[in-house]
């Protein structure tokens, strides 16, 4: 997950006289008074959900379900799993699958990354998202995560961010990630006929030289059939510092622009993701107060439960995964490293 990337668009603040931010989609303005999680909340943990000991685990994983969180977003990296040709090591995807299971929290598997020997030749190997010089090599990839899961785990999202460099290096590019999300498809379903398989959550940004804006990267999908290899769409509008209703960067409205390119392309039908949406705390320069956080991702949640397209809000993340408050990425967390809560916590505790 990045937030390197952030739309500085400017917009006029006409929320309370807005009804819809696109014509047709549906798409209320205005805050509730209470987020109501109910069946379509999760959280995006983050690779580093792998790398704990057992104990803290289940530890993490309790606290998410007594929260009422119902989803687990789980990364299978192939990466990961297979660092070496031909040597497979699921061991940690094993038990984080299995302590959500425990904990009755239904898996969203976000199956990425290719490992060095299989990339795309260049410096870029040891990037975090290089892609598959071999996009039929991910689907078989994905097809065995499928299989291996397959009594537990029936969704699955299709890489994360590929419409940024560094989750989709060198660069993005549509008809390469049209190419594995339609292999995935393929051998996704083979392996579970009743999956349901879902593009990579697009993130927030332009069409620039090295980045592609969320409408587009979608829209360009169509344009290569992605009708036909996929059952939803996913998307990351993180509108920090602001929320859903009063945001100043524009972000919240890819999720009108993106329904607006599935219902153009007949797939209305379909629904929308949101599988990642959070708020760092600490003191970097763009983290929010504590307080903040709770009312941007109450806020969140209760602007998608307002809609009738989309499918659960995944909230990154469950804790902070360091001690530096100065540093954002490790604190997006509704509990602090030492497990103490902070408000955001108990506003997703008291909505449900």
């Amino acid at each position: 997950m990045s937030r390197t990337l952030r739309r500085w668009k400017t917009r006029a603040l006409a929320v309370a006289a807005a009804a819809c931010l696109a014509a047709g989609s549906g798409l209320i303005v205005g805050p509730s008074a209470v987020a109501a999680p109910g069946s379509g909340y999760g959280f995006a943990a983050g690779g580093t959900l792998l790398t704990l000991p057992q104990g803290e685990l289940d530890r993490e994983l309790e606290a998410a379900a007594g929260l009422g969180a119902q989803w687990l977003r789980v990364e299978v990296s192939w990466r990961n799993v297979e660092p070496q040709l031909g040597g497979f090591d699921w061991s940690n995807v094993d038990r984080v699958i299995d302590s959500a299971n425990r904990h009755g929290l239904q898996v969203l598997g976000l199956v990425s990354y290719a490992p060095s020997w299989a990339q795309v030749p260049g410096p870029w190997t040891l990037t975090p998202g290089g892609r598959p010089a071999d996009p039929q090599a991910f689907g078989n990839f994905a097809g065995r995560a499928a299989a291996r899961y397959a009594s537990t785990v029936t969704h699955w999202e299709v890489w994360n961010e590929p419409n940024l460099p560094l989750f989709f290096s060198p660069l993005p590019d549509v008809d390469a990630y049209a190419a594995i999300l339609q292999a995935s498809y393929g051998a996704i379903h083979a392996a579970v006929p009743g999956a349901t398989v879902i593009s990579g959550g697009v993130a927030i940004g332009n069409n620039t030289g090295v980045t592609v804006a969320p409408e587009t990267f979608v829209e360009e999908l169509y344009k290569r059939g992605a009708a036909g290899y996929t059952d939803a769409i996913a998307v990351h509008p993180y509108t920090f510092p602001y929320t859903p209703y009063d945001d100043q960067l524009g972000n919240w409205d890819d999720v009108a622009a993106v329904r607006d390119v599935m219902v153009r392309n007949g797939d209305a039908g379909k629904k929308m993701w949101i599988t990642e949406f959070g708020a760092p705390t600490g003191v970097a320069p763009d983290a929010v107060s504590d307080v903040h956080q709770a009312r941007i991702l109450a806020d969140g949640i209760s602007a998608s439960e307002g809609l009738d397209f989309t499918g659960p809000v995944f909230l990154y993340s469950i804790r902070d995964n360091g001690p530096n408050l100065g540093d954002r990425e490790q604190n997006f967390g509704v509990l602090r490293g030492d497990f103490s809560e902070k408000p955001a916590a108990d506003a997703l505790r008291n909505a449900n």
